[in-house]
């Protein structure tokens, strides 16, 4: 592991003190997955990651940028945790470049001090649909995450939480990351629908619910433009009513959550028209 990926480890341990069974190590290759996915960064390049290789490009910068939103040790207005972490990621302001993919690449590349190498952890098995379940917690924290990935603006949240998500790119692209960060969605397959169906329509047979997606996701063919129109209509749209029922079921955890979360992540989002 080189010494970029054992800083972010060690502030990792520091700052989130626990992922359950997961290590630092392993969180932060998870997080690279779902960043790179997001992307559209090439297999062979997260290969590099997963190996601790990080070069200075773009697509990399953004990345950690990412992943680190999804860690909690990088946000674009405090920048890196290095007050919560002090001996391992001392502040060093002048060397931040102007904007935040490089700011949150470069607070690390600026700060690395020397270190054993050690051999990477194996990576970490995918999720099964039993063990990925969706649950409130997860609901509020991906699109919180999201948000704060995108920029999306005060005026947006405001909608959102109002039940209105209007068909503009700022939402369009929110569908799209809450997708990929719930394993719902993915832009080469689309909606997942055995995932969909596991999560949300249990009661109704497989076949039924896949032809009725099927059905939907055929009529928006001529309007998709890009990849977030296209996890906006073949998500959002055709799988609408279900994202509502899940909000109305498990309402009172929704507000609880919200409101605990209120202090870090004053704009959760909910999809439920009447929450």
């Amino acid at each position: 592991m080189n010494r970029l990926a054992l800083v972010i480890c060690c502030c990792l341990a520091l700052v989130l003190p626990s992922y359950g069974q997961q290590t630092a190590a392993e969180a932060l290759i998870e997080a690279q997955a779902i960043c790179s996915d997001y992307l559209g960064i090439p297999e062979t390049r997260v290969a590099q990651y997963n190996a601790s290789v990080y070069p200075p490009d773009r697509d990399t910068m953004c990345m950690i940028r990412c992943a680190g939103i999804i860690l909690g040790f990088w946000d674009d207005g405090k920048g890196s945790a290095a007050g919560r972490c002090p001996a391992v990621l001392p502040t060093v302001p002048t060397c931040n470049p102007a904007d935040a993919c490089a700011k949150a690449y470069f607070s690390f590349r600026c700060v690395l001090r020397r270190a054993e190498p050690t051999t990477p952890p194996p990576p970490t098995p995918p999720p099964t649909i039993e063990s990925d379940k969706l649950t409130p917690e997860k609901y509020l924290k991906a699109q919180a995450t999201c948000a704060k990935i995108l920029r999306i603006p005060p005026n947006h949240l405001q909608l959102y939480k109002q039940g209105i998500f209007p068909d503009d790119a700022e939402t369009r692209c929110l569908f799209r990351c809450l997708g990929i960060r719930t394993n719902l969605y993915s832009d080469t397959e689309g909606p997942d629908l055995e995932r969909l169906h596991a999560q949300f329509a249990e009661d109704q047979p497989l076949e039924e619910f896949k032809a009725k997606a099927q059905l939907c996701m055929e009529a928006n063919r001529p309007l998709v433009k890009d990849n977030c129109t296209a996890a906006y209509r073949n998500l959002y749209l055709c799988f609408k009513e279900h994202f509502n029922a899940f909000s109305l079921k498990h309402r009172q955890t929704l507000l609880n959550t919200a409101s605990k979360g209120a202090e870090n992540q004053a704009d959760l989002l909910l999809y439920s028209d009447d929450i």
